[in-house]
């Protein structure tokens, strides 16, 4: 289910600040407000805004600005963003051997 508009709103101001730690805040509040939603909804409202912000779920939630830094924290954890996206969307996903 989509975000509201005004949690979506709220995402989007956080990250204009490019804190880390106002954006944890923005992001536990939509999820306090919104049982059903995940972290890949709100990834994906980070992209479908064109934001430097990315997501990564595991070993802990991890606030990335910029892709490349983002590429190379998937590199260091070992995992791919297929495997990211899994994580964020609470999907437990087995790699093939």
């Amino acid at each position: 289910m989509p975000l509201a508009l005004d949690q979506a709103h709220a995402l989007l101001i956080a990250e204009r600040s490019r804190d880390a730690t106002k954006i944890t805040e923005a992001i536990s509040a939509v999820l306090a407000a919104n049982s059903e939603t995940n972290l890949l909804e709100i990834e994906e409202v980070f992209r479908d805004a064109g934001s430097s912000v990315y997501l990564i779920a595991e070993p802990e939630l991890t606030i990335v600005i910029g892709m490349s830094a983002w590429r190379s924290a998937l590199d260091r954890l070992g995992i791919s963003p297929q495997e990211s996206r899994y994580a964020l969307a609470g999907i437990h996903h087995r790699r093939s051997a």
